[in-house]
């Protein structure tokens, strides 16, 4: 269909939107945007491994090493959050952005206030779920949380 040379190695992975378009961050520290034509939409300085994408469009990327960022469909930063050194958002919902900071997991409304940390471990991946987030450590434990930061169970196979 269509090829894009970012001219640099992806650092992490893609995330999509819900009308096609993809994001990624490659290790120069550019997050690029492009539209389901493969035409670069969007380009910005951005750190961390990988972006995320909410349901309204909303690219939500580390800006530094430890400033969560929020960028609306035009390129321009929603906002700015500090939550400690991260490599960037692990999932989001339209309800939260989840991101390892440490041994932290921090939880980001989609407005960009913090709706609470919870120390896990570091966390390795995550996935959403319609009543929090499921996530996993390096330390191989896989814990649930709901949507107010609370465990709901804990597994280490």
């Amino acid at each position: 269909m269509w090829t894009f040379d970012p001219g640099a190695e992806l650092s992490g992975r893609i995330a999509t939107g819900a009308d096609g378009s993809i994001y990624f961050i490659t290790r120069d520290g550019v997050l690029h945007g492009l539209n389901s034509a493969g035409k670069e939409v969007m380009r910005r300085d951005a750190d961390g491994l990988s972006p995320a994408v909410l349901p309204d469009g909303t690219v939500v990327a580390m800006s530094s090493g430890s400033e969560l960022a929020a960028i609306g469909p035009d390129g321009a930063t929603l906002w700015n959050l500090e939550i400690g050194e991260s490599a960037g958002p692990l999932a989001a919902s339209d309800r939260a952005i989840y991101a390892s900071a440490g041994a932290d997991l921090v939880s980001v409304s989609p407005s960009g206030s913090l709706n609470w940390r919870v120390s896990v471990g570091p966390v390795t991946t995550a996935a959403t779920t319609p009543d929090g987030v499921v996530v996993g450590t390096s330390r191989g434990t896989v814990v649930a949380l709901a949507s107010d930061g609370a465990v709901v169970w804990m597994l280490t196979p």
